[in-house]
């Protein structure tokens, strides 16, 4: 991961997806359990989920936005 690139939210997803990934690979390997695995990645999936929406939430207004604008001016 290069500091100087992308956002501080950006690096913390790409940090996120990491750990989750190797995290995931210790339970498949049986060096940690389902119970460790879930309580090192809940908050991890959380920040996942919520940087998710706020993009979702985001387009779809974009999209409100653009769709309100071209019916004002036909």
């Amino acid at each position: 991961m290069n500091n100087n690139s992308g956002s501080t939210e950006e690096q913390l997803t790409e940090l996120c997806i990491t750990l989750i990934d190797r995290l995931n690979a210790l339970k498949e390997d049986g060096v940690i359990s389902e119970e460790e695995y879930i309580k090192h990645t809940e908050i991890k999936k959380e920040f996942l989920d919520y940087v998710r929406n706020r993009c979702n939430k985001n387009r779809k207004n974009l999209n409100l936005d653009n769709s309100t604008g071209s019916r004002m001016h036909a």
